[in-house]
């Protein structure tokens, strides 16, 4: 009996660390973007748009956008304003797959690094932002679940007294 719990006392200590410390606190995370990741967009943006969290600076060339030919799309300067990272873009390369991939620094001086696939294709949906899939949604049920494990435990340790 003492055994669990023990076992519980350390179950809840850790659900209590990890909600003291939630994912990424202090580095940026992509919200959104333009084009959205795994969007299929029917002819190239003029702009491309990232939305961060958290208020972002850029390194010289911050992003770059290929196609899984190789080809390189020709970007304008970059420009971040908080949150929201824009740059002017010329397509390069016919329909496919492409990746955008970006590096800010956060407030933080942290660099954080990215990518965004995205397809350009005839019969393409529109384009639109997509928020990305927050942390907190996956911790969320990691203490959900670790508050269910533990409530077994200590129901079970007071049925066998």
């Amino acid at each position: 009996m003492q055994l669990r719990r023990l076992w519980a006392l350390l179950l809840l200590a850790g659900i209590t660390t990890l909600a003291a410390a939630p994912p990424a606190m202090a580095h940026v995370v992509l919200r959104s973007s333009n084009p959205a990741e795994g969007n299929t967009i029917s002819t190239a943006p003029s702009q491309i748009e990232l939305i961060f969290d958290k208020n972002v600076t850029l390194p010289s060339e911050p992003i770059t956008i290929t196609g899984s030919d190789g080809a390189a799309w020709t970007l304008g300067t970059a420009s971040a304003a908080g949150t929201v990272v824009t740059a002017p873009v010329q397509a390069a390369g016919a329909s496919g797959t492409y990746r955008l991939s970006y590096l800010v620094i956060g407030d933080d001086s942290h660099p954080v690094s990215g990518a965004v696939n995205f397809q350009l294709g005839e019969g393409g949906s529109t384009l639109t932002s997509s928020s990305a899939a927050s942390g907190w949604v996956w911790f969320l049920g990691a203490a959900v679940l670790g508050g269910i494990v533990l409530v077994f435990f200590m129901v079970r340790s007071r049925r066998s007294v």
